[in-house]
């Protein structure tokens, strides 16, 4: 009899522990290995360096996402009397869909497609197509940072444009 109470003593508090312990180590293992951000989040981007471009992201899966983005660049007056260049405001709109393609790990490779719409004072509106390719870090379900390089065709006026854009740092922030 004294023998089934040393083990009573024993698994007692080691059943106890692993009960406890399970909920922690299946959080381990979640943030372990970070994913893209469920269906229905929402996201805001903007590229490293050049704040004046932002873009707003709807996850449709975790890996499927809509974003709509725009950049505005404004210019002042330059130049002396005699060679004047009057300032303009730049503006471009995009919208397009993105996959987050899966590779077992936080890094996600990203191509995506989408429609251009820009307006440059006093010159032209160009509107066109783009393609982007590149890849970004999921450090979790809230934050990555990556790189995306972007092909754009574009119409401007009787004039058609097709632009190569080098990668850019871009930081996301999913909420």
């Amino acid at each position: 009899m004294p023998v089934h109470r040393v083990h009573r003593r024993v698994l007692l508090p080691v059943a106890v522990l692993f009960v406890l312990a399970a909920p922690v180590a299946a959080q381990g293992t979640a943030q372990a290995s970070p994913g893209a951000p469920a269906a229905g989040t929402w996201g805001a981007e903007s590229v490293v360096g050049r704040f004046r471009d932002a873009k707003v992201l709807r996850f449709l899966s975790p890996s499927w996402a809509l974003l709509v983005g725009g950049s505005i660049q404004s210019t002042n007056d330059a130049g002396t009397e005699s060679a004047r260049v009057s300032g303009r405001t730049d503006v471009t709109l995009q919208a397009g869909i993105r996959k987050y393609h899966r590779s077992g790990l936080g890094f996600r490779p990203i191509t995506g497609v989408g429609v251009t719409y820009g307006r440059i004072e006093g010159f032209s509106t160009p509107y066109g197509a783009y393609g982007e390719a590149g890849g970004a870090y999921l450090f979790n379900r809230h934050l990555s940072l990556g790189a995306v390089a972007v092909a754009e065709f574009s119409r401007d006026g009787d004039r058609n444009t097709f632009a190569l854009a080098v990668p850019r740092v871009m930081a996301s922030v999913f909420f």
